[in-house]
C-alpha cells in the first residue's frame, strides 16, 4: 500500500545556500551563527570552514555541493586579503566565475568584517593589529588574537549583522575597489541569505 502525499499547497521548496571559509573557527563559526539568527525555515545554509587557499577552497565548493545537495542555490568562497598578490586574487575570481561561485572577500582581513559590526570604517589602510585593538575595545577582551574563533565573542559580534550591512555598503560608497585596503563585500552573502 503506497502512503500518501504529504505535500501541501503553499509551501516553498527548500534553498540551500553553500558557503566555504577559508578559516576554521572565525568565518566558519560566524557564518554557523548567522545561519541560527536568520531563522530561515526553507533556507539550508551549509557552513564548512576549510582552512586552505582559496583555490583549493572553489575545489572544496565542488566537493561539498555534490555531497549536500542537489539543489544548491548558490555557493561562496570566503577568503581574505592576507598577503595573496592581485594576480592570485584575479585568478581565483576568474576561477570562481566559470564555476558559478559567488566569492566573499576582506581586504586585509576577516576581522575588517566583523569590526563593521561595530563602526563605520571611513579611510584607510588599515592593518591586522589595528583592527584586533579596535575589535578588543568592542568587545571587551584583552587579546582579540587569542580569543578569536571564541562563540562567545562571535555570537557578541553576530548579533549586530544588520549594522555591519548598512556600514559595508557605506564603505563600498566610498571606494568600490578590492585591492585597495579596506574592503568587504561580505554583506552580499547575508542580503542573499535574507532574500531567500
Amino acid at each position: 500500500m503506497a502512503y500518501p502525499s504529504r505535500k501541501r499547497k503553499g509551501l516553498k521548496t527548500k534553498k540551500s545556500v553553500l558557503i566555504v571559509c577559508e578559516g576554521t573557527h572565525t568565518e566558519g563559526g560566524y557564518f554557523e551563527k548567522i545561519r541560527q539568527l536568520l531563522r530561515k525555515p526553507n533556507v539550508n545554509v551549509h557552513v564548512y570552514g576549510e582552512g586552505k587557499s582559496q583555490m583549493a577552497l572553489l575545489d572544496a565548493v565542488d566537493g561539498r555541493a555534490k555531497t549536500k545537495s542537489k539543489e544548491i542555490t548558490s555557493a561562496w568562497v570566503v577568503f581574505d586579503k592576507d598577503n595573496l598578490a592581485r594576480e592570485e586574487i584575479e585568478k581565483t575570481y576568474k576561477f570562481a566565475t566559470r564555476r558559478n561561485v559567488n566569492i566573499g572577500f576582506t581586504n586585509i582581513c576577516f576581522e575588517l568584517w566583523l569590526l563593521l559590526h561595530f563602526e563605520s570604517i571611513k579611510g584607510g589602510p588599515l592593518d591586522k593589529n589595528q583592527l584586533y585593538r579596535k575589535l578588543e575595545r568592542h568587545l571587551q577582551t584583552d587579546n582579540y588574537e587569542k580569543s578569536k574563533g571564541n562563540w562567545d565573542l562571535i555570537e557578541k559580534v553576530a548579533v549586530n549583522f544588520r549594522t555591519a550591512v548598512k556600514h559595508n555598503k557605506k564603505l563600498l560608497k566610498q571606494q568600490n575597489d578590492k585591492f585597495t585596503n579596506p574592503f568587504s563585500n561580505i554583506h552580499e552573502i547575508i542580503e542573499e541569505i535574507e532574500s531567500l
